[in-house]
């Protein structure tokens, strides 16, 4: 969803993660995109014959012999498969720790719980391959410490007051990240540090950013002149393009953002090039895509390696 305050100032609301129940059918792309996130870059799932086998890269030969039509990454010493309609965990020698006897499962549901996977009546942690028969929060990441720029009242204000003065002379604090402010002024956007010195110059018309859960916006924004959108991460230049990305908060390596073409989403990257093929729909981190009834494995070059098919 897409929220627009104004003509000019567009915040691109972030995906929250919840825990879903997974039944067991086909490739579930919200699980599958935040595992490839966090997993083991050392094995990679390549599609054979109709089946997905493990291989590790550094030997381009299968880590077993055996095969899955459906399989998620692998962690330290597991992995999630379905076999015969049903979820199990393997370990890296292909043996069932937890027999494929659920029908269902659960991602915890932070983003860096990616590794733990609750089934009915147990949990598992992919990372170490220990059980638990319930499932054991980790602490919830802090939130930066600067925080949403306007009080109840409706004053502009940092975090730190010694650094009030330097913004007086902006009309509004759009939007705040961690080393960097939006800031407008008789309708031009820019922006500056934490201290109002200028990253940018002060003479765009619009500004696209997604806000990132739970305060504050992601690194990488959109600054529109005319026609041509100005991306930047952290206040630094990074590209000019006419694509105008819809999302930025990837995991994808070198990209900026998701944009829509018609119907249909490509990934922008910081070398101006997009991805071969146009989608159905992009996932969240950017590691899966989907188009009719196949998906895909997105790589960082803009290439597609089919996962999936239905």
């Amino acid at each position: 969803m897409v929220k627009i305050y104004g003509f000019n100032i567009i915040p691109i609301l972030p995906f929250l993660f919840a825990i879903q129940i997974v039944k067991s059918q086909a490739v579930n792309i919200p699980c599958l995109d935040r595992q490839l996130a966090l997993s083991d870059k050392n094995s990679v799932l390549i599609r054979k014959k109709k089946k997905l086998f493990y291989w590790n890269i550094e030997t381009n030969q299968r880590l077993f012999s055996k095969g899955f039509k459906i399989a998620y990454p692998f962690f330290d010493k597991a992995a999630l498969v379905q076999e015969d309609g049903k979820y199990g965990v393997i370990d890296r020698n292909g043996r069932f720790i937890i027999d494929a006897r659920y029908e269902t499962f659960e991602l915890a549901p932070f983003p860096h719980e990616a590794h733990i996977v609750i089934f009915n009546d147990l949990t598992i942690n992919l990372k170490t391959g220990q059980k638990t028969t319930r499932y054991l929060r980790d602490e919830e990441p802090a939130p930066p410490k600067i925080r949403t720029p306007q009080d109840q009242k409706g004053e502009k204000w940092l975090r730190k007051s010694d650094h009030i003065k330097a913004f007086m002379q902006f009309e509004k604090i759009v939007a705040i990240g961690i080393d960097f402010v939006i800031v407008s002024n008789k309708g031009k956007i820019g922006i500056t540090d934490i201290a109002g010195n200028a990253l940018s110059e002060q003479d765009y018309e619009a500004v696209r950013f997604t806000e990132k859960y739970p305060h504050g916006i992601h690194s990488i924004i959109g600054l529109k002149n005319e026609k041509i959108w100005h991306y930047f991460r952290n206040g630094e230049k990074l590209l000019e393009s006419s694509f105008a990305c819809v999302r930025f908060d990837v995991e994808l390596p070198n990209a900026i953002g998701v944009f829509q073409k018609k119907k249909h989403y490509k990934v922008l990257f910081t070398d101006g090039s997009v991805s071969e093929k146009r989608y159905d729909a992009i996932s969240q981190n950017a590691f899966v895509a989907q188009r009719k009834n196949k998906i895909y494995l997105l790589k960082s070059d803009g290439q597609e390696q089919l996962f999936y098919r239905n």
